[in-house]
Protein backbone atom coordinates (compact mmCIF):
# COMPACT_ATOMS: atom_id res chain seq x y z
CA UNK A 1 0.00 0.00 0.00
CA UNK A 2 1.33 3.47 -0.86
CA UNK A 3 0.39 6.22 1.52
CA UNK A 4 0.03 9.61 -0.11
CA UNK A 5 2.33 12.23 1.43
CA UNK A 6 -0.48 14.73 1.00
CA UNK A 7 -2.43 13.03 3.83
CA UNK A 8 0.46 13.74 6.21
CA UNK A 9 1.29 17.29 5.15
CA UNK A 10 0.70 18.80 8.58
CA UNK A 11 2.92 16.36 10.46
CA UNK A 12 6.51 16.91 11.51
CA UNK A 13 8.69 15.87 8.53
CA UNK A 14 10.35 12.96 10.32
CA UNK A 15 6.91 11.70 11.32
CA UNK A 16 5.33 11.72 7.88
CA UNK A 17 8.44 10.17 6.36
CA UNK A 18 8.42 7.36 8.92
CA UNK A 19 4.68 6.86 8.53
CA UNK A 20 4.99 6.45 4.80
CA UNK A 21 7.76 3.89 5.21
CA UNK A 22 5.94 1.91 7.89
CA UNK A 23 2.91 1.78 5.61
CA UNK A 24 4.98 -0.24 3.20
CA UNK A 25 5.96 2.44 0.73
CA UNK A 26 9.64 1.57 0.71
CA UNK A 27 11.34 4.43 -1.08
CA UNK A 28 9.32 7.63 -0.88
CA UNK A 29 8.55 9.88 -3.78
CA UNK A 30 6.28 12.90 -3.55
CA UNK A 31 2.97 11.82 -5.08
CA UNK A 32 0.22 13.94 -6.62
CA UNK A 33 -2.39 15.03 -4.09
CA UNK A 34 -5.30 13.23 -5.67
CA UNK A 35 -7.46 13.28 -2.50
CA UNK A 36 -8.43 16.95 -2.81
CA UNK A 37 -12.12 17.83 -2.97
CA UNK A 38 -13.07 20.82 -5.14
CA UNK A 39 -15.34 23.51 -3.76
CA UNK A 40 -19.04 23.33 -4.63
CA UNK A 41 -19.76 24.24 -8.22
CA UNK A 42 -16.10 24.29 -9.25
CA UNK A 43 -13.57 21.79 -10.55
CA UNK A 44 -9.99 21.77 -9.30
CA UNK A 45 -8.81 22.94 -12.72
CA UNK A 46 -10.98 26.05 -12.38
CA UNK A 47 -9.57 27.01 -8.99
CA UNK A 48 -6.47 29.11 -8.48
CA UNK A 49 -3.85 26.96 -6.81
CA UNK A 50 -0.15 27.15 -5.96
CA UNK A 51 2.36 24.73 -7.45
CA UNK A 52 5.60 24.60 -5.48
CA UNK A 53 8.64 23.07 -7.14
CA UNK A 54 12.26 22.67 -6.04
CA UNK A 55 14.29 23.89 -9.01
CA UNK A 56 17.83 23.51 -7.61
CA UNK A 57 19.72 22.12 -4.62
CA UNK A 58 23.27 23.22 -3.80
CA UNK A 59 25.85 21.79 -1.40
CA UNK A 60 29.66 21.89 -1.18
CA UNK A 61 31.42 19.02 -2.96
CA UNK A 62 32.94 17.63 0.25
CA UNK A 63 33.21 17.99 4.03
CA UNK A 64 35.12 16.43 6.89
CA UNK A 65 33.28 14.78 9.78
CA UNK A 66 32.09 17.47 12.18
CA UNK A 67 32.26 20.27 9.60
CA UNK A 68 29.35 22.66 9.24
CA UNK A 69 27.67 22.03 5.88
CA UNK A 70 25.31 24.53 4.27
CA UNK A 71 22.63 23.19 1.93
CA UNK A 72 20.30 25.47 -0.02
CA UNK A 73 17.23 24.82 -2.15
CA UNK A 74 15.64 27.12 -4.71
CA UNK A 75 11.83 26.95 -4.57
CA UNK A 76 9.50 28.50 -7.14
CA UNK A 77 5.72 28.80 -7.21
CA UNK A 78 4.74 28.04 -10.79
CA UNK A 79 1.05 27.93 -9.95
CA UNK A 80 -1.65 30.59 -10.20
CA UNK A 81 -2.11 31.46 -6.52
CA UNK A 82 0.14 32.21 -3.55
CA UNK A 83 1.13 29.50 -1.12
CA UNK A 84 3.24 28.96 1.98
CA UNK A 85 6.40 26.96 1.40
CA UNK A 86 8.77 25.20 3.75
CA UNK A 87 11.65 22.99 2.64
CA UNK A 88 12.72 19.88 4.56
CA UNK A 89 16.30 18.68 4.01
CA UNK A 90 17.53 15.08 4.25
CA UNK A 91 20.94 13.46 3.92
CA UNK A 92 20.62 10.51 1.57
CA UNK A 93 22.86 7.88 -0.01
CA UNK A 94 21.10 8.37 -3.34
CA UNK A 95 18.47 10.48 -5.09
CA UNK A 96 15.48 8.73 -3.51
CA UNK A 97 14.08 9.46 -0.05
CA UNK A 98 14.08 6.31 2.09
CA UNK A 99 14.05 5.05 5.69
CA UNK A 100 17.84 5.16 5.86
CA UNK A 101 17.94 8.89 5.16
CA UNK A 102 18.56 11.44 7.91
CA UNK A 103 16.59 14.63 8.41
CA UNK A 104 19.08 17.50 8.79
CA UNK A 105 16.87 20.58 9.06
CA UNK A 106 14.04 22.76 7.78
CA UNK A 107 14.06 26.05 5.94
CA UNK A 108 12.03 29.08 6.96
CA UNK A 109 8.26 29.01 6.45
CA UNK A 110 7.53 31.80 3.96
CA UNK A 111 4.72 33.01 1.72
CA UNK A 112 5.41 32.59 -1.98
CA UNK A 113 3.27 34.42 -4.53
CA UNK A 114 2.58 32.98 -7.97
CA UNK A 115 5.64 33.38 -10.19
CA UNK A 116 7.91 34.12 -7.23
CA UNK A 117 10.94 32.14 -6.07
CA UNK A 118 12.96 31.97 -2.88
CA UNK A 119 16.07 30.24 -1.60
CA UNK A 120 15.91 28.36 1.70
CA UNK A 121 19.03 27.11 3.48
CA UNK A 122 20.00 24.99 6.45
CA UNK A 123 23.27 24.23 8.17
CA UNK A 124 24.04 20.79 9.57
CA UNK A 125 27.00 18.85 10.90
CA UNK A 126 28.68 16.35 8.60
CA UNK A 127 28.37 12.80 9.98
CA UNK A 128 31.29 10.89 11.46
CA UNK A 129 32.33 8.77 8.45
CA UNK A 130 35.69 7.86 6.99
CA UNK A 131 34.68 8.08 3.34
CA UNK A 132 31.12 8.16 2.04
CA UNK A 133 29.09 9.75 -0.73
CA UNK A 134 25.79 11.46 0.00
CA UNK A 135 23.24 13.73 -1.60
CA UNK A 136 21.05 16.27 0.11
CA UNK A 137 17.40 15.73 -0.84
CA UNK A 138 15.10 18.75 -0.53
CA UNK A 139 11.33 18.34 -0.21
CA UNK A 140 9.11 21.42 -0.32
CA UNK A 141 5.93 21.21 1.71
CA UNK A 142 2.88 23.40 1.09
CA UNK A 143 1.67 24.84 4.39
CA UNK A 144 -1.06 27.08 2.99
CA UNK A 145 -4.81 26.60 3.07
CA UNK A 146 -4.99 25.90 -0.68
CA UNK A 147 -3.81 22.50 -1.99
CA UNK A 148 -1.23 22.34 -4.74
CA UNK A 149 -2.18 21.73 -8.36
CA UNK A 150 0.72 19.27 -8.73
CA UNK A 151 2.41 17.47 -5.85
CA UNK A 152 4.69 15.29 -7.96
CA UNK A 153 7.41 17.92 -8.42
CA UNK A 154 8.17 18.72 -4.77
CA UNK A 155 11.40 16.74 -4.40
CA UNK A 156 14.89 17.23 -5.81
CA UNK A 157 18.29 15.74 -4.96
CA UNK A 158 21.48 17.78 -4.95
CA UNK A 159 24.94 16.98 -6.29
CA UNK A 160 27.29 14.43 -4.73
CA UNK A 161 28.65 15.37 -1.31
CA UNK A 162 31.73 13.49 -0.16
CA UNK A 163 32.09 13.11 3.62
CA UNK A 164 35.31 11.86 5.16
CA UNK A 165 39.02 11.99 4.37
CA UNK A 166 39.70 11.66 0.66
CA UNK A 167 40.68 13.84 -2.29
CA UNK A 168 38.34 14.36 -5.23
CA UNK A 169 40.01 15.39 -8.48
CA UNK A 170 38.18 17.07 -11.34
CA UNK A 171 39.46 18.61 -14.59
CA UNK A 172 37.89 22.05 -15.02
CA UNK A 173 39.52 23.26 -18.26
CA UNK A 174 41.66 22.13 -21.21
CA UNK A 175 43.12 24.84 -23.43
CA UNK A 176 44.29 23.21 -26.66
CA UNK A 177 44.36 24.08 -30.38
CA UNK A 178 41.05 23.66 -32.20
CA UNK A 179 42.79 21.54 -34.87
CA UNK A 180 45.68 19.09 -34.56
CA UNK A 181 48.22 17.98 -37.15
CA UNK A 182 49.55 14.38 -37.09
CA UNK A 183 53.12 13.95 -35.87
CA UNK A 184 53.39 17.61 -34.90
CA UNK A 185 54.09 18.27 -31.23
CA UNK A 186 51.87 20.81 -29.45
CA UNK A 187 50.75 21.52 -25.91
CA UNK A 188 47.49 21.70 -23.98
CA UNK A 189 47.09 23.62 -20.71
CA UNK A 190 45.18 21.41 -18.28
CA UNK A 191 43.58 22.74 -15.09
CA UNK A 192 42.79 20.24 -12.34
CA UNK A 193 41.18 20.97 -8.96
CA UNK A 194 40.95 18.98 -5.74
CA UNK A 195 37.43 19.44 -4.34
CA UNK A 196 37.97 16.80 -1.65
CA UNK A 197 39.16 17.06 1.96
CA UNK A 198 42.68 15.57 1.69
CA UNK A 199 45.68 16.10 -0.54
CA UNK A 200 46.46 13.61 -3.26
CA UNK A 201 48.66 12.92 -6.24
CA UNK A 202 47.28 12.88 -9.72
CA UNK A 203 48.16 12.57 -13.37
CA UNK A 204 46.06 13.44 -16.39
CA UNK A 205 45.96 11.45 -19.62
CA UNK A 206 44.88 13.14 -22.87
CA UNK A 207 42.94 11.01 -25.35
CA UNK A 208 41.28 11.37 -28.72
CA UNK A 209 37.99 9.51 -28.76
CA UNK A 210 35.05 9.30 -31.18
CA UNK A 211 32.81 8.63 -28.15
CA UNK A 212 33.69 10.69 -25.05
CA UNK A 213 31.02 8.95 -22.96
CA UNK A 214 32.43 5.42 -23.23
CA UNK A 215 35.97 6.21 -24.47
CA UNK A 216 35.53 3.38 -26.96
CA UNK A 217 38.33 3.46 -29.50
CA UNK A 218 40.21 6.19 -27.60
CA UNK A 219 43.86 6.83 -28.52
CA UNK A 220 46.50 8.17 -26.13
CA UNK A 221 48.09 11.43 -27.39
CA UNK A 222 49.69 12.93 -24.28
CA UNK A 223 49.77 13.33 -20.51
CA UNK A 224 50.23 15.87 -17.76
CA UNK A 225 52.99 14.83 -15.31
CA UNK A 226 52.04 13.74 -11.80
CA UNK A 227 51.50 16.55 -9.32
CA UNK A 228 50.30 16.92 -5.73
CA UNK A 229 47.13 18.97 -5.23
CA UNK A 230 45.86 20.13 -1.84
CA UNK A 231 42.16 20.43 -0.89
CA UNK A 232 40.46 23.50 -2.29
CA UNK A 233 43.28 24.31 -4.71
CA UNK A 234 43.82 24.00 -8.47
CA UNK A 235 46.88 23.56 -10.64
CA UNK A 236 47.43 24.30 -14.32
CA UNK A 237 50.17 22.54 -16.24
CA UNK A 238 51.08 21.94 -19.87
CA UNK A 239 50.71 18.51 -21.37
CA UNK A 240 52.61 17.64 -24.56
CA UNK A 241 50.47 16.21 -27.35
CA UNK A 242 51.48 14.07 -30.32
CA UNK A 243 48.72 12.75 -32.61
CA UNK A 244 49.77 9.54 -34.41
CA UNK A 245 47.28 9.69 -37.31
CA UNK A 246 44.75 11.82 -39.19
CA UNK A 247 40.98 11.42 -38.83
CA UNK A 248 38.37 11.83 -41.54
CA UNK A 249 35.83 13.21 -39.07
CA UNK A 250 36.25 15.27 -35.89
CA UNK A 251 37.12 13.40 -32.69
CA UNK A 252 36.82 14.55 -29.09
CA UNK A 253 39.77 15.63 -26.98
CA UNK A 254 39.25 14.04 -23.55
CA UNK A 255 41.18 14.50 -20.31
CA UNK A 256 41.05 11.67 -17.76
CA UNK A 257 42.34 11.97 -14.17
CA UNK A 258 44.27 9.01 -12.73
CA UNK A 259 43.07 6.60 -15.39
CA UNK A 260 45.60 3.96 -14.41
CA UNK A 261 46.13 5.03 -10.79
CA UNK A 262 44.93 3.28 -7.65
CA UNK A 263 44.71 6.54 -5.68
CA UNK A 264 41.33 6.53 -3.93
CA UNK A 265 38.92 9.45 -4.34
CA UNK A 266 35.44 10.29 -3.14
CA UNK A 267 34.14 9.84 -6.68
CA UNK A 268 35.62 8.73 -9.98
CA UNK A 269 32.46 9.63 -11.89
CA UNK A 270 33.81 13.16 -12.41
CA UNK A 271 37.28 12.17 -13.64
CA UNK A 272 36.53 12.53 -17.37
CA UNK A 273 36.43 15.96 -19.03
CA UNK A 274 35.29 16.38 -22.63
CA UNK A 275 37.14 19.34 -24.17
CA UNK A 276 35.06 19.15 -27.34
CA UNK A 277 35.59 18.00 -30.93
CA UNK A 278 38.86 18.56 -32.74
CA UNK A 279 39.74 18.30 -36.40
CA UNK A 280 42.83 16.16 -36.97
CA UNK A 281 44.78 16.32 -40.23
CA UNK A 282 45.92 18.78 -42.91
CA UNK A 283 43.19 21.18 -43.93
CA UNK A 284 41.37 24.42 -43.09
CA UNK A 285 38.59 24.82 -40.55
CA UNK A 286 36.56 27.98 -41.10
CA UNK A 287 34.27 29.30 -38.37
CA UNK A 288 32.09 32.40 -37.99
CA UNK A 289 33.10 34.12 -34.73
CA UNK A 290 30.67 37.04 -35.15
CA UNK A 291 27.69 38.09 -37.24
CA UNK A 292 25.62 41.18 -36.44
CA UNK A 293 22.10 42.32 -37.28
CA UNK A 294 19.77 45.02 -35.96
CA UNK A 295 17.51 44.19 -33.03
CA UNK A 296 14.52 45.41 -35.04
CA UNK A 297 13.65 46.36 -38.59
CA UNK A 298 10.81 47.24 -40.90
CA UNK A 299 9.57 44.39 -43.08
CA UNK A 300 11.61 45.63 -46.05
CA UNK A 301 15.00 45.61 -44.39
CA UNK A 302 18.18 47.35 -45.45
CA UNK A 303 21.09 47.20 -43.04
CA UNK A 304 24.80 46.42 -42.71
CA UNK A 305 25.95 43.18 -41.13
CA UNK A 306 29.46 42.73 -39.77
CA UNK A 307 30.90 39.24 -40.26
CA UNK A 308 34.11 37.96 -38.68
CA UNK A 309 35.56 34.76 -40.15
CA UNK A 310 38.41 32.75 -38.63
CA UNK A 311 40.49 29.80 -39.80
CA UNK A 312 41.24 27.48 -36.89
CA UNK A 313 42.56 24.68 -39.12
CA UNK A 314 46.08 23.63 -40.06
CA UNK A 315 46.13 24.90 -43.67
CA UNK A 316 45.15 28.16 -45.37
CA UNK A 317 41.95 28.73 -47.34
CA UNK A 318 39.90 31.43 -49.02
CA UNK A 319 37.70 33.23 -46.51
CA UNK A 320 34.35 32.79 -48.27
CA UNK A 321 31.04 33.03 -46.44
CA UNK A 322 27.32 33.43 -47.11
CA UNK A 323 24.54 35.32 -45.31
CA UNK A 324 21.12 33.68 -45.13
CA UNK A 325 17.68 34.44 -43.71
CA UNK A 326 16.10 31.83 -41.45
CA UNK A 327 12.85 31.49 -39.54
CA UNK A 328 14.73 29.95 -36.58
CA UNK A 329 18.20 29.87 -35.04
CA UNK A 330 19.12 26.56 -36.71
CA UNK A 331 21.02 27.73 -39.78
CA UNK A 332 21.31 25.43 -42.80
CA UNK A 333 22.06 25.44 -46.52
CA UNK A 334 18.30 25.38 -47.15
CA UNK A 335 17.77 28.90 -45.75
CA UNK A 336 17.23 31.88 -48.06
CA UNK A 337 20.49 33.24 -49.49
CA UNK A 338 20.85 37.02 -49.01
CA UNK A 339 24.48 37.79 -49.85
CA UNK A 340 27.93 36.30 -50.23
CA UNK A 341 31.29 37.65 -49.16
CA UNK A 342 35.00 36.87 -49.03
CA UNK A 343 37.49 38.28 -46.54
CA UNK A 344 40.44 37.04 -48.61
CA UNK A 345 42.96 34.27 -47.89
CA UNK A 346 43.12 33.14 -44.25
CA UNK A 347 46.16 31.36 -42.84
CA UNK A 348 45.79 29.06 -39.80
CA UNK A 349 44.94 31.13 -36.72
CA UNK A 350 44.01 34.22 -38.76
CA UNK A 351 40.71 36.16 -38.62
CA UNK A 352 39.27 38.91 -40.82
CA UNK A 353 36.12 41.07 -40.72
CA UNK A 354 33.92 42.36 -43.53
CA UNK A 355 30.83 44.60 -43.57
CA UNK A 356 28.09 43.42 -45.91
CA UNK A 357 25.08 45.42 -47.12
CA UNK A 358 21.92 43.35 -46.73
CA UNK A 359 18.49 43.85 -48.25
CA UNK A 360 15.74 41.41 -47.31
CA UNK A 361 12.02 41.02 -46.92
CA UNK A 362 11.61 39.90 -43.31
CA UNK A 363 7.90 39.11 -43.46
CA UNK A 364 5.09 40.36 -41.26
CA UNK A 365 5.12 41.46 -37.65
CA UNK A 366 4.12 37.98 -36.44
CA UNK A 367 7.17 36.29 -37.96
CA UNK A 368 10.58 35.76 -36.37
CA UNK A 369 13.62 36.33 -38.53
CA UNK A 370 17.20 35.29 -37.87
CA UNK A 371 20.28 36.33 -39.82
CA UNK A 372 22.70 33.47 -40.29
CA UNK A 373 26.25 33.23 -41.58
CA UNK A 374 27.73 30.09 -43.15
CA UNK A 375 31.51 29.77 -43.39
CA UNK A 376 33.11 28.36 -46.53
CA UNK A 377 32.11 28.16 -50.15
CA UNK A 378 30.24 24.87 -49.85
CA UNK A 379 32.71 22.61 -51.63
CA UNK A 380 36.14 23.09 -49.98
CA UNK A 381 36.99 20.13 -47.73
CA UNK A 382 37.42 21.13 -44.06
CA UNK A 383 38.67 19.30 -40.98
CA UNK A 384 35.37 20.02 -39.25
CA UNK A 385 32.27 20.82 -41.27
CA UNK A 386 29.96 20.87 -38.22
CA UNK A 387 30.98 24.31 -36.94
CA UNK A 388 30.40 26.48 -40.00
CA UNK A 389 27.23 28.35 -38.96
CA UNK A 390 26.26 31.11 -36.56
CA UNK A 391 22.94 32.89 -36.07
CA UNK A 392 21.95 36.23 -34.61
CA UNK A 393 18.47 37.41 -33.71
CA UNK A 394 15.59 37.22 -33.60
CA UNK A 395 15.02 40.46 -35.48
CA UNK A 396 11.80 42.15 -34.36
CA UNK A 397 9.81 43.09 -37.45
CA UNK A 398 7.39 46.02 -37.63
CA UNK A 399 6.82 49.65 -36.65
CA UNK A 400 7.09 50.35 -32.96
CA UNK A 401 9.47 50.95 -30.04
CA UNK A 402 11.27 48.20 -28.13
CA UNK A 403 12.53 49.13 -24.67
CA UNK A 404 15.27 47.18 -22.92
CA UNK A 405 17.32 47.65 -19.76
CA UNK A 406 20.84 47.67 -21.17
CA UNK A 407 22.64 48.31 -17.87
CA UNK A 408 21.85 47.94 -14.17
CA UNK A 409 24.55 48.74 -11.62
CA UNK A 410 24.42 48.34 -7.84
CA UNK A 411 27.06 48.77 -5.09
CA UNK A 412 29.21 45.76 -4.16
CA UNK A 413 27.56 45.72 -0.72
CA UNK A 414 24.53 47.39 0.86
CA UNK A 415 23.08 47.81 4.32
CA UNK A 416 19.96 45.73 4.86
CA UNK A 417 18.11 48.58 6.64
CA UNK A 418 19.06 51.52 4.38
CA UNK A 419 18.49 52.86 0.90
CA UNK A 420 21.21 52.36 -1.71
CA UNK A 421 22.11 53.88 -5.11
CA UNK A 422 21.39 52.15 -8.41
CA UNK A 423 22.23 53.19 -11.98
CA UNK A 424 19.78 52.21 -14.74
CA UNK A 425 20.12 52.60 -18.51
CA UNK A 426 17.04 52.19 -20.72
CA UNK A 427 17.41 51.91 -24.52
CA UNK A 428 14.94 51.93 -27.39
CA UNK A 429 16.06 49.31 -29.90
CA UNK A 430 12.83 49.49 -31.91
CA UNK A 431 11.95 51.24 -35.16
CA UNK A 432 9.79 54.09 -33.77
CA UNK A 433 10.30 56.62 -31.00
CA UNK A 434 8.49 56.29 -27.70
CA UNK A 435 8.61 56.95 -23.97
CA UNK A 436 8.41 54.52 -21.10
CA UNK A 437 8.65 54.14 -17.36
CA UNK A 438 10.83 51.61 -15.52
CA UNK A 439 10.26 50.00 -12.14
CA UNK A 440 12.81 48.66 -9.68
CA UNK A 441 11.97 45.60 -7.59
CA UNK A 442 13.64 43.45 -4.99
CA UNK A 443 13.65 39.81 -6.12
CA UNK A 444 15.34 36.65 -4.90
CA UNK A 445 16.79 35.63 -8.27
CA UNK A 446 16.69 36.16 -12.06
CA UNK A 447 13.85 33.64 -12.37
CA UNK A 448 11.66 35.56 -9.92
CA UNK A 449 8.68 37.61 -11.06
CA UNK A 450 8.50 41.23 -9.88
CA UNK A 451 5.82 42.04 -7.34
CA UNK A 452 4.36 45.45 -6.51
CA UNK A 453 4.84 44.49 -2.86
CA UNK A 454 8.60 44.58 -3.52
CA UNK A 455 8.69 47.77 -5.61
CA UNK A 456 11.53 50.01 -4.40
CA UNK A 457 11.86 52.68 -7.08
CA UNK A 458 10.70 54.04 -10.43
CA UNK A 459 11.87 56.33 -13.23
CA UNK A 460 10.62 57.84 -16.49
CA UNK A 461 12.82 58.02 -19.58
CA UNK A 462 11.23 60.78 -21.64
CA UNK A 463 11.04 60.40 -25.43
CA UNK A 464 13.63 58.01 -26.90
CA UNK A 465 14.35 57.84 -30.62
CA UNK A 466 15.29 54.45 -32.14
CA UNK A 467 18.80 53.61 -30.95
CA UNK A 468 18.73 56.21 -28.17
CA UNK A 469 19.40 55.46 -24.49
CA UNK A 470 18.77 57.28 -21.21
CA UNK A 471 20.60 56.71 -17.91
CA UNK A 472 19.50 57.66 -14.42
CA UNK A 473 20.89 57.14 -10.94
CA UNK A 474 18.47 56.94 -8.03
CA UNK A 475 18.33 55.72 -4.46
CA UNK A 476 16.11 52.70 -3.88
CA UNK A 477 14.64 51.02 -0.80
CA UNK A 478 13.45 50.10 1.62
CA UNK A 479 13.93 46.54 2.70
CA UNK A 480 11.00 44.33 3.75
CA UNK A 481 10.66 43.01 7.28
CA UNK A 482 13.06 40.16 8.08
CA UNK A 483 14.90 40.75 4.79
CA UNK A 484 17.96 38.84 5.98
CA UNK A 485 15.89 35.64 6.24
CA UNK A 486 15.09 35.72 2.51
CA UNK A 487 18.59 36.40 1.15
CA UNK A 488 20.11 36.40 -1.38
CA UNK A 489 18.41 39.48 -2.84
CA UNK A 490 18.78 40.96 -6.31
CA UNK A 491 17.58 44.21 -7.85
CA UNK A 492 15.44 43.85 -10.99
CA UNK A 493 14.71 46.71 -13.39
CA UNK A 494 11.64 46.36 -15.64
CA UNK A 495 10.95 48.72 -18.55
CA UNK A 496 7.31 49.54 -19.27
CA UNK A 497 6.33 47.89 -16.01
CA UNK A 498 2.66 48.84 -16.41
CA UNK A 499 2.52 47.54 -20.03
CA UNK A 500 1.14 50.92 -21.09
CA UNK A 501 3.30 51.08 -24.25
CA UNK A 502 2.89 48.58 -27.08
CA UNK A 503 6.29 47.22 -28.13
CA UNK A 504 7.70 45.07 -30.88
CA UNK A 505 8.98 42.66 -28.24
CA UNK A 506 7.43 42.37 -24.77
CA UNK A 507 9.68 39.62 -23.39
CA UNK A 508 12.98 41.54 -23.11
CA UNK A 509 12.03 44.30 -20.68
CA UNK A 510 13.87 43.20 -17.53
CA UNK A 511 17.42 42.89 -16.22
CA UNK A 512 18.55 41.52 -12.86
CA UNK A 513 21.60 42.62 -10.90
CA UNK A 514 24.12 40.36 -9.28
CA UNK A 515 23.34 39.26 -5.73
CA UNK A 516 23.27 42.11 -3.22
CA UNK A 517 25.79 41.56 -0.42
CA UNK A 518 24.06 42.54 2.83
CA UNK A 519 26.16 44.16 5.53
Amino acid sequence: MRMELALLRNMWPAVWLSAALVAGCGDVEVAPTENRVPSAGHSLDEERQPDLVVTAVETPPSARPGDDVTASARVCNQGTEWGEAQVHFYLSADEVLSADDTWVGDGWLMPLHAGRCSTQSVQFTAPDEWAALHRVVAVVESKGLLPESDGSNNLRAGPLLGVGYKPDFVVTAVDAPASLRPWEFTTAAVTVCNQGTEWGQLSVELLLSPDPASLAGARHIGAMPGVEVWPGTCVTQDAFLNVPEAHDTPVHLVAVVNRLSSWEEFSEANNVYDAGPRGVGDGPDLVISEVTAPSSSLSDASFTSRVTLCNQGTQGAEGAFRLVLSSDSEISEMDTLLAAGNVGPLEPGQCATQDVAVQASLGGSESASYLGAIAGDGYTQELNANNNTRATGPIAVGSGPDFVISQLSVPPSVSWDARFPASVTVCNQGTLAGATDAGLFLVTGPDDQPSEFMAVGALFTGYLEPGQCASQELFVGAWPTNAHFYAPWHLMAVADRTSAQWELVESNNSRTSSALVLE
